[in-house]
């Protein structure tokens, strides 16, 4: 990094915000290889040494010759297998040589599984290396869940497409040197960018129409973004998988298969059929098929590694996601969903720096109140959920739905539970009141205490404004009369010249 001996710690203060001590895992240890079954120590001594040149490894063949690909200019991984042929040792396989190559700020994974059984154990490391919607609890995706996380992902890949615009570069490597040579501004959102896996595990299962098109979308855009995708399917040849989505993935595996169909549709030629599971696989090399074997390593020792690496202190909480297409869209959240009493201690002051600016923003809590990205992040959502600031709007900044002040302090009293009973009615908040009024910007509602003559007025305009039952009776009448004259001009005209007649009438 660069120094300079002329910065002070409160320029270094304004530049990069207060140091939060939650965020700092210099002390994380890598798992130790003695948690490993001893047939699988000597593979695993090498895997630091010979990952660390790859940016993101897969590993292919876990025997003595010790395959590993690139996938940094191949992202997008299609692995196809019977039933019991190994895809999901596979990628536990993948998930074990990452936990022995990558510190926690490095990697996050965003896992969508099929079976409730699986992955139970890699939960344990949640605020390590995972990462999931910021409305979940659960950090493993189930299938209700795997559209809004793909969602999510693909605004994840737009968003960093935009700081490389921004910063000047094309690809993740480049963005990080120069965030982590301070040549970017915090300020003007930029951070530090780990590399994230999407694990779908069994795909076919997941695939819906909008899930495809987004799945299409985000295999187009994700190459150097540090964005990666690893699906594993059992029914190659189901057609939820599309020829357009299978036709993204740049790498293809092969496990045991049924049928030389089935081998020509993923490697476009055969011999994945006469494979023995479990865990042999091909792999395309150039014009050739190579075969290589996943080693085995038994749910027991992944559960001491991610033992080992849960009890060590992580993040405040799981590395989350941007909100999906659907959730940006969703009606403003009520007052009963916003619990006031677990709110951030800067949450009113917050609210009071976004009614004097009338702008709401990371960007602006950052810079004012001298705060991290995420911290400032949880109060923005608080302050969405309480009614304060409208949703997000991607790279505009959030609409503040309190006009001036004093609107303002009278709803935060509402919300501490004072008496507001002789608050000002611009209290209420906007975000109803332009449901009401069916407006684009949110406006104030003027209530008035009707007066004795007002009730009068308010009386006598009801009685003059209520119809006649007479007036009402002949409107009636003209109609009828008028669709009779309709009906009978209509068929004079049809026996009298045909329907050529008719239509030109009509016309």
């Amino acid at each position: 990094m660069h120094e300079d001996e002329n910065i002070s710690p409160e320029d270094i203060l304004n530049q990069f915000g207060t140091y939060d001590p939650n965020l700092h895992l210099s002390g994380y240890q890598f798992p130790l290889l003695d948690l490993l079954p001893e047939s699988l120590r000597p593979l695993f001594i090498d895997i630091p040494n010979k990952c660390h040149k790859h940016k993101m490894p897969l590993m292919l063949d876990g025997t003595e010759s010790f395959v590993v690909r690139e996938l940094y200019h191949h992202p997008n991984v299609l692995l196809a297998g019977t039933i019991a042929s190994g895809k999901t040792q596979f990628i536990y396989n993948q998930i074990i040589t990452w936990l022995y190559t990558f510190h926690p700020a490095e990697l996050k994974l965003v896992i969508c599984r099929s079976k409730p059984v699986d992955y139970n154990s890699i939960s344990k490391i949640e605020k390590h290396f995972l990462s999931k919607l910021p409305r979940e609890r659960s950090p493993i995706a189930e299938r209700r869940q795997v559209l809004s996380t793909v969602n999510s992902l693909l605004i994840e890949c737009e968003q960093r497409l935009d700081l490389f615009r921004n910063a000047g570069v094309k690809t993740i490597e480049d963005y990080n040197a120069k965030f982590v040579h301070r040549e970017l501004n915090p300020e003007k959102g930029h951070r530090y960018l780990p590399n994230v896996v999407l694990i779908m595990d069994d795909l076919q299962t997941f695939l819906n129409e909008q899930t495809t098109k987004y799945l299409i979308s985000l295999t187009q855009k994700n190459l150097y973004t540090g964005i990666y995708l690893i699906a594993a399917t059992s029914q190659i040849m189901s057609r939820s998988i599309t020829p357009q989505l299978r036709a993204n993935f740049s790498v293809r595996l092969a496990m045991k298969l049924m049928s030389q169909n089935e081998s020509r549709k993923i490697l476009d030629r055969v011999g994945a059929e006469k494979l023995n599971p479990p865990g042999e696989l091909l792999r395309e090399q150039g014009e050739k098929l190579m075969k290589g074997s996943q080693p085995f390593i038994d749910y027991a020792t992944i559960q001491s590694i991610c033992d080992f690496i849960g009890s060590q202190r992580g993040y405040p909480c799981a590395w989350l996601l941007p909100l999906s297409f659907e959730e940006r869209f969703e009606e403003p959240a009520t007052l009963t969903d916003f619990d006031f009493a677990h709110r951030d201690p800067l949450f009113e002051e917050c609210a009071r720096l976004f009614a004097i600016h009338q702008q709401g923003s990371t960007s602006l809590i950052q810079r004012k109140l001298k705060l991290g990205y995420n911290r400032a992040g949880r109060i923005i959502d608080q302050l969405e959920a309480a009614g304060i600031v409208g949703p997000f709007e991607g790279s505009k900044a959030r609409e503040v739905l309190y006009l001036d002040e004093y609107s303002l302090e009278q709803y935060l009293a509402t919300l501490r539970g004072e008496d507001t009973t002789h608050a000002s009615p611009s209290s209420i908040p906007n975000t109803y009141v332009s449901k009401k009024i069916n407006t684009d910007r949110p406006q104030k509602i003027k209530t008035l205490t009707p007066s004795k003559d007002s009730k009068k007025t308010q009386q006598h305009t009801f009685s003059t404004s209520t119809p006649n039952r007479h007036t009402t009776s002949s409107k009636r009448q003209a109609n009828l009369f008028i669709w009779i004259l309709v009906t009978f001009v209509t068929i004079l005209l049809y026996f009298t010249g045909g329907w050529e007649a008719l239509l030109k009438w009509l016309r």
